[in-house]
């Protein structure tokens, strides 16, 4: 679907905003004890990974990282429609990552994101989980539409370099 239709991808990040926003708060209410170390620990092998510029463990780390925030907010429908869709979400975040992957301080952004959106969980905050879910998922928008615009005006540029030669 993302392949076939780039644009899919943004109604696709606005879903996620829509349903990890509020997974976000619930696990900040809801968490174990080992839920919240096992988001935390994830974060930490994100980290090791970002910092070893491995973008294959980056992304998978990432993946799960979410997964865990959806599984900790407790819902079981949540859950099973996440679980469903784990294909689309692996390669939903492959794909944003590979076009974030070559900016370094895109990537910095998101861990910071990502440790935000830990520690809002872990001190049982759920509106700064929200938000901090909110932020990240909109940063991933705003980057995917932004790389779009500027391949969209790369294009252009080629084609009227060709025109011209040809005038």
């Amino acid at each position: 679907m993302i392949e076939a239709q780039p644009r899919a991808m943004d109604d696709y990040i606005v879903f996620r905003r829509m349903l990890e926003g509020e997974c976000a708060a619930a696990a900040a209410t809801t968490a174990t004890k080992t839920e919240r170390m096992r988001i935390l620990r994830l974060l930490q092998q994100l980290e090791k990974a970002a910092n070893n510029n491995d973008q294959i463990s980056e992304a998978a780390l990432d993946t799960e990282f979410h997964m865990a925030i959806v599984e900790a907010a407790g819902n079981i429908v949540a859950i099973q429609v996440t679980r469903s869709l784990l294909d689309l979400l692996r390669r939903g975040i492959g794909y944003s990552r590979g076009i974030i992957f070559d900016d370094a301080e895109a990537r910095k952004k998101l861990l910071d994101q990502h440790r935000a959106i830990a520690r809002a969980i872990d001190a049982r905050d759920p509106s700064k989980a929200r938000e901090k879910m909110h932020i990240h998922l909109d940063f991933v928008l705003q980057m995917l539409q932004q790389k779009r615009k500027d391949v969209g005006a790369q294009a252009l540029a080629s084609r009227r370099e060709a025109w011209e030669k040809r005038a």
